[in-house]
């Protein structure tokens, strides 16, 4: 693809049909473009297969959050002072509607998981939080997850799950051991 593009730009400038500079610009773009929608479709593509597989358990991919919503119901159980509060520990509950398990996908995608500071800042969750990528929850039950931000409760506003907000002021806050002293 590059060389093809080279070829171009070279022959296009030596007709003189062209500017050089131009013509890289037009062709880089391009690539560029080209290579984004490339990794875009592959992402989409990994997505759909997943869903449309059955998985060995018979679990439901969810990977946004009107599929979430519709499987299963989110609440805010707790919200805990960590590190002398320099870092924020909120406990989410997510109850399984369903008679099949349900697999919530791609948690550790970029802005899936956010926390709302009172600034209106966003600040993504630790990576250890995240868990690599996905959460299991069996058939017409709960399942508890613990996602930590780098943000002091006190500045805590809102959990934000792909582009739904949850608001963390009425939530129990709870200090750690090592905080409550």
């Amino acid at each position: 693809m590059i060389r093809i593009g080279i070829l171009l730009v070279a022959v296009l400038s030596l007709s003189g049909c062209l500017d050089s500079k131009e013509t890289a610009a037009e062709v880089t773009k391009n690539a560029i473009k080209f290579s984004k929608n490339v990794l875009g479709g592959i992402s989409d593509g990994v997505d759909e297969g997943r869903k449309e597989a059955e998985g060995i358990d018979g679990a439901r991919i969810v990977t946004d959050i009107d599929e979430l919503e519709r499987y299963v119901d989110i609440k805010l159980l707790m919200v805990r002072s960590l590190d002398d509060d320099k870092r924020t520990d909120i406990e989410v509950g997510f109850r399984n509607k369903s008679d099949n398990p349900i697999r919530i996908a791609n948690l550790d995608d970029k802005e899936t998981v956010l926390l709302l500071d009172a600034d209106g800042y966003a600040q993504e969750a630790d990576s250890g939080s995240r868990y690599g990528a996905e959460i299991t929850i069996p058939p017409n039950a709960g399942k508890k997850h613990n996602f930590i931000f780098n943000v002091p409760v006190s500045k805590a506003k809102a959990l934000r799950l792909w582009n739904k907000e949850y608001e963390v002021k009425n939530t129990p806050v709870i200090k750690s051991p090592v905080d409550a002293g």
